[in-house]
C-alpha cells in the first residue's frame, strides 16, 4: 500500500501530469491583415460574406472571439433590427436621390399628387441623417411603390450611371433593393434580412474593426479601419498602433488588404478648395472617387512600415464596373479618364461599337494605380499581388479567401497575379 501510495506521488509522475507552460512561440500563426480603402468602396461587403460563408459552410469557415474560441450561433446577431433599419434607410436614401434627380433642370417631372408626399420623404430624411434614425414604416413602403412606378422617376433609375449630386451618392447594392417585390418586402412588418440583403446594403464603418476567423484551419485576424473622410484623418495613428500590435505578438504574418472600387473611375469628387498646382498637374480632369482611392493608397505606402507587409490589393466592383462599360452615358468618362490605360485597337473597337474585353478595361485601372503608386513602391521589399473582385458575388468570394489561404501566405501566387513584378 505504501509503495503505492509512493509510486502515485513521486516525481515522475509529477512531470507527466503538470500542465504543460503556455509558450507563446508555439502557438499557431496568425495571418493579420489590416483592410484599408475609402468609403463605399465595399470592404463591409468582404466581411459580411466572410461571416455568411461561417453559417452556410461551417467546418471550413469558422467566425471566432479574439481568442479564438468559435462563436457559432452567436453569428445570429449582425442579421438584427438594426440591420432591418439599416436596409430600409438604404432604400429610402435611394429615392430621396431620385427626386432630387427629378428636381434638376430639363429632368421629367415628378407627378403633381405625388410631389408633396416626396418632399415631405426628402424632410424626413434629411431631418434625421445626422442621427441615421429615419427608416420609415409600411406607409412608407406603400409611398416608395408609387414613386417607383412614376415615369420621372423610372427615368431617374434608367441614368442611375449619370446621377450626380452633391450631397449624396447611391449605393451600389440599390439596384438589388429598388423593386416593387422588394420593396414591399424590406418595409412589411414581418421582415428579417438574408445574408444577401445584408451583403447588398451599406452601412459606412467608424472607427477599428477586428474581426477573427478559422479558414480551413487558418487563423485569419482582419483589422478594418474606416474609410470615411474623417476616419482618413487619423489614419496614420492607426497604421502605427496596428503594426505595434503585430511586431509584439508571436507568429504573426503581416498583411495588409487594399481594397479600391473599379466603378469609382468616373465618380468625380466635389472639390472644397481650388486644386494646388501640384495636384493640378497630376489630376488633367476633376479628380475622381479612384483618384481618392489612390492618394489613401500612397498614405499608407509612404509609411514606414510599408515594406514589411505583403500586399493584396482587391480591385473590387467588377459588375457595377461592367455595367458602366455598358451604359453609353459613361463611354465619354471611359474616353477621359481610362483611355491612357487602353491599347489603342481595345479603345477603338469601345468607342465604335461599346464591346469590350472586362479583364482588359480593369487592367486599366490597375494600370492607373499602378503608374500613380510608382515612387512610393520602390522600397517594398515584399510583392504586391491583386484580384479583380465582385464582394457580392460569394462564389467568387469563396474562391478568393481559398487562394489567399493557399498562395498568399505561401507567397507562391502565379505571375499573372502580381501587380508589380
Amino acid at each position: 500500500m505504501g509503495q503505492a501510495l509512493q509510486s502515485c506521488f513521486n516525481r515522475e509522475s509529477d512531470d507527466e501530469t503538470a500542465p504543460t507552460p503556455f509558450n507563446p512561440k508555439k502557438q499557431p500563426t496568425v495571418n493579420r491583415f489590416l483592410m484599408l480603402g475609402i468609403g463605399s468602396v465595399g470592404k463591409s461587403t468582404i466581411i459580411k460574406q466572410l461571416m455568411s460563408l461561417c453559417e452556410q459552410k461551417p467546418k471550413k469557415y469558422k467566425c471566432c472571439d479574439q481568442d479564438w474560441n468559435v462563436k457559432g450561433t452567436e453569428i445570429e446577431e449582425v442579421k438584427s433590427k438594426a440591420h432591418t433599419n439599416q436596409i430600409r434607410g438604404n432604400v429610402i436614401e435611394a429615392f430621396v436621390i431620385f427626386i432630387k434627380y427629378t428636381e434638376q433642370k430639363d429632368h421629367p417631372k415628378l407627378a403633381e399628387d405625388l410631389y408633396e408626399d416626396a418632399v415631405e420623404l426628402v424632410e424626413n430624411f434629411e431631418d434625421n441623417s445626422k442621427t441615421q434614425d429615419y427608416y420609415g414604416d409600411e406607409d412608407t413602403g406603400e409611398l416608395l411603390l408609387r414613386l417607383f412606378d412614376d415615369p420621372a422617376i423610372q427615368y431617374a433609375i434608367e441614368h442611375k450611371n449619370n446621377i450626380s449630386l452633391k450631397e449624396y451618392r447611391l449605393f451600389d447594392g440599390f439596384s438589388y433593393f429598388i423593386t416593387k417585390p422588394m420593396i414591399q418586402k424590406v418595409f412589411s412588418a414581418a421582415y428579417k434580412p438574408k445574408w444577401e440583403d445584408l451583403v447588398y446594403s451599406r452601412k459606412a464603418t467608424v472607427d477599428y474593426h477586428n474581426f477573427y476567423f478559422l479558414i480551413h484551419g487558418k487563423r485569419f485576424e482582419i483589422n478594418d479601419i474606416g474609410g470615411q473622410e474623417n476616419e482618413r484623418r487619423n489614419v496614420t495613428q492607426y497604421f502605427d498602433r496596428w503594426y505595434d500590435e503585430s511586431r509584439n505578438r508571436h507568429n504573426v504574418n503581416m498583411f495588409v488588404l487594399f481594397v479600391t472600387s473599379l466603378s469609382d473611375f468616373n465618380e468625380v469628387v466635389e472639390m472644397k478648395k481650388p486644386m494646388s498646382g501640384e495636384q493640378a498637374a497630376i489630376y488633367k480632369e476633376p479628380p475622381t472617387q479612384l483618384d481618392v482611392s489612390i492618394a489613401y493608397f500612397n498614405v499608407f505606402l509612404d509609411s514606414l512600415f510599408a515594406k514589411n507587409c505583403s500586399i493584396l490589393i482587391f480591385f473590387n466592383k467588377q459588375d457595377r464596373f461592367r455595367e458602366k462599360l455598358e451604359d453609353p452615358e459613361c463611354k465619354e468618362h471611359v474616353m477621359t479618364y481610362l483611355a491612357p490605360y487602353i491599347r489603342s485597337s481595345a479603345m477603338k473597337k469601345y468607342t465604335e461599337s461599346m464591346k469590350f474585353d472586362l479583364d482588359e478595361m480593369s487592367k486599366a485601372v490597375s494600370a492607373k494605380l499602378s503608374a500613380r503608386i510608382m515612387d512610393n513602391v520602390k522600397g517594398i521589399q515584399k510583392n504586391i499581388y491583386s484580384r479583380f473582385t465582385t464582394a457580392v458575388d460569394s462564389t467568387l468570394m469563396e474562391a478568393i479567401f481559398v487562394a489567399m489561404k493557399d498562395q498568399i501566405i505561401s507567397d507562391s501566387l502565379n505571375d499573372g497575379s502580381l501587380l508589380i513584378p
